[in-house]
């Protein structure tokens, strides 16, 4: 590997360029509850989506909000459908019932609602049937984490030279499922190199990081990979200080003199945690969610020719999901002054946005 690679100083931050979303190509639907997790049915026709309601109750951490179920079929006019309400949740509900995931399983939707400290309940909705499967279904306790995830069985297997006890304790993230691994050591005394893993080959490649970018200074959040561009999220800390990095190279120069990074990190706080969407066959795409402001998210998509942000003008971003169809899922937020009060309003709106949109990236 060529020596000044290591040397090579990261260039200043630019800002993505930002692809506007034209109002034409959603269907909308405003609500009067905060929405969480968006789910696309498997025949493209309906969105389930859960949504926030404020109880009135209160618990020891505050105020308690309970999670509601919807159903929407964006491809008819109507209004969303509820299909679980917050009387239900709230027995379930210790601190709260947050929705901790949402997923459609053939006909059927499954939310899972978490207690607000360490116990989840599961429910599942018939569609058919109209009900749920079973109402009065216990709690459980929220499984920990194993011990040794299955990236981490594969990256011992492949590479035996690397210690057992290191690899069970890494942070690895999915470029491409069940093929292309980011790989990090969190092992006291081991370098924090960051490794791109091909594990159906058991090839890896040591990714240089440009001078200033110290290895125990670096966490990697996750990353994106679409043909040979590569994006990496990088959590940065320095001086009681963190920001979020967001860096792109070219994985076809790795190990030359012709690699570089470019640097898309203007604008980027500190906290972000890093999601990857599914990809299409024109581009993949990835959220960064600002911990302490969650309708502060960035959309982006990464195609073989660049890097771009995805907005809706006039409104922030809170969640976003896409099909394998190329359908987009958003949802929004807007504010303004309530000339009245005085007050700042908020309004709340999902966006399902037509294949069309993303079906134009090159």
């Amino acid at each position: 590997m060529a020596t000044e690679l290591l040397t090579t100083t990261l260039p200043e931050a630019e800002p993505v360029a930002s692809v506007i979303v034209p109002p034409a190509l959603a269907t909308q639907y405003r609500s009067a509850e905060p929405i969480g997790l968006l789910a696309f049915s498997p025949d493209n026709q309906q969105l389930a989506f859960s949504s926030s309601h404020h109880s009135k109750q209160q618990s020891a951490l505050g105020d308690i909000w309970l999670s509601e179920l919807y159903v929407w079929s964006f491809t008819a006019s109507g209004s969303p459908q509820k299909l679980i309400d917050a009387p239900t949740t709230n027995k379930f509900a210790y601190y709260g019932a947050p929705a901790l995931s949402l997923e459609w399983q053939h006909h059927n939707i499954l939310l899972v609602i978490g207690n607000g400290d360490d116990a989840a309940t599961e429910l599942t909705y018939l569609t058919a049937q109209k009900r749920l499967k079973n109402p009065n279904i216990g709690e459980k306790t929220l499984d920990e984490a194993p011990s040794l995830t299955e990236a981490e069985r594969l990256v011992q297997q492949c590479f035996t030279d690397w210690p057992a006890e290191v690899v069970e304790h890494s942070n690895n993230h999915w470029l491409q499922p069940d093929k292309t691994l980011l790989y990090q050591a969190n092992y006291a005394g081991v370098a924090r190199d960051l490794w791109l893993i091909d594990i159906a080959n058991c090839q890896r490649n040591l990714l240089p990081l440009p001078k200033g970018l110290g290895q125990q200074q670096i966490w990697a959040l996750g990353g994106a990979l679409y043909q040979n561009q590569l994006v990496l999220a990088l959590r940065q800390h320095h001086k009681k200080r963190s920001q979020t990095l967001l860096l792109q190279t070219d994985v076809s120069t790795l190990g030359t003199t012709q690699q570089q990074w470019l640097n898309w990190s203007y604008g980027l706080g500190g906290s972000f945690e890093f999601t990857a969407l599914t990809s299409t066959d024109k581009q993949s795409l990835f959220l960064l969610t600002d911990n302490y402001q969650p309708c502060r998210s960035r959309l982006y998509s990464l195609n073989q020719q660049q890097l771009s942000a995805i907005a809706v003008d006039g409104h922030w971003l809170c969640n976003a999901t896409v099909n394998h169809h190329g359908l987009l899922g958003l949802t929004l937020t807007a504010t303004k002054p309530d000339n009245k009060t005085g007050e700042v309003a908020s309004t709340n709106t999902i966006w399902v946005v037509k294949p069309e949109f993303l079906q134009a990236f090159r």
